[in-house]
């Protein structure tokens, strides 16, 4: 169990770490023509109209896996009868699988007429 909590406090950690890059990154992008991001990053996955201008949205999926573990937990008795020994024992284990999670990332930009981004938004590490 402990185990399971460093790995969620690591993922904390790198998840807020995480946070300032991406407003620097989205950030850098205020005032670009459109046509430099997607250069860059490729095609939208989404373009609303938003007249004079559009909202575009990249979408990435991210995953990752969280490690599984087993646990044996072991139980005993012995008897002594004059020379004879004799015992007995229990055992069971407790396995939890590696479990696959995931979420959708989303970086938004809202572009004026004149295809300059003038806002943005992000979701999602």
């Amino acid at each position: 169990m402990a185990v399971v909590k460093l790995v969620l406090l690591l993922a904390c950690a790198v998840f807020l770490s995480g946070c300032v890059d991406n407003d620097k990154i989205m950030a850098s992008w205020e005032g670009h023509d459109v046509s430099d991001v997607i250069t860059s990053w490729g095609p939208p996955g989404q373009v609303l109209d938003d007249p004079p201008g559009k909202i575009m949205t990249w979408f990435s999926q991210r995953n990752f896996v969280s490690p599984g573990y087993s646990q044996t937990n072991s139980t005993g008795s012995a008897y002594i009868d004059g020379n004879t020994i004799s015992g007995q024992s229990q055992s069971y284990t407790t396995t939890m699988p590696a479990r696959v999670s995931g979420y959708t990332a989303t970086r938004t930009f809202w572009v004026n007429g004149q295809g300059k981004i003038y806002r943005w938004a992000w979701r999602g590490h």
